[in-house]
């Protein structure tokens, strides 16, 4: 059920000004300077338990007077008490919000560095065959007669002729080299230095 609290108010202002007092005795409600505003009939049966009865009707009537305006206050306090909750609930949840969207953002900008990560680590892993592969063809290469160095090279090329020296003393055909690279022989000419 809707209560309408403004028509409420109304009929609280407009009443006698309290606080009211019962009368047990006559079964009546007086105003505060002891006029009978009015009375709490018996019933038809006069008896003790009507009589209680009106007696505390009375108490509840008296009452009204102050109790309706106190509990039209505690109303007014929880609205306002309410409002102000749901302005935090909102407020909460737009914090909610945008944490959540930086949330997601930040999760989406990890899955990506994590898929860079795996394309560096691809390209690393393959850059580390890569070196090893031609570590492995450096130390199968052929060693120049004349300075010493060794030239490396992959299938695809041929190289005939030493590039630093210009000994062309190779085997029959030549190596065959997609690049190649001359590297001196630091030990053996060391070795020559100190003879």
């Amino acid at each position: 059920m809707s209560l309408d609290f403004d028509a409420i108010r109304e009929r609280a202002a407009a009443a006698t000004p309290g606080p009211w007092t019962a009368d047990h005795e006559w079964c009546q409600i007086n105003t505060p300077d002891g006029r009978r505003l009015f009375e709490v009939l018996l019933g038809d049966n006069d008896t003790r338990e009507n009589a209680q009865q009106a007696i505390a009707d009375a108490e509840f009537v008296a009452h009204a007077n102050q109790d309706v305006p106190a509990l039209l206050a505690e109303v007014a306090s929880l609205t306002a008490e309410l409002e102000q909750m749901k302005q935090v609930v909102a407020a909460a949840r737009s914090v909610f919000e945008v944490e959540h969207r930086r949330a997601e953002k930040a999760e989406a900008e990890q899955d990506r560095l994590r898929a860079d990560l795996d394309i560096a680590t691809v390209k690393l892993n393959a850059h580390e065959r890569h070196n090893r592969e031609l570590r492995a063809e450096y130390e199968q290469g052929v060693t120049c007669a004349c300075c010493g160095g060794k030239v490396m090279g992959r299938e695809g090329h041929v190289i005939k002729v030493c590039p630093i020296c210009g000994f062309d003393n190779f085997p029959e055909g030549g190596v065959h080299a997609a690049y190649y690279i001359h590297m001196l022989d630091h030990e053996r000419r060391g070795k020559g230095k100190e003879e």
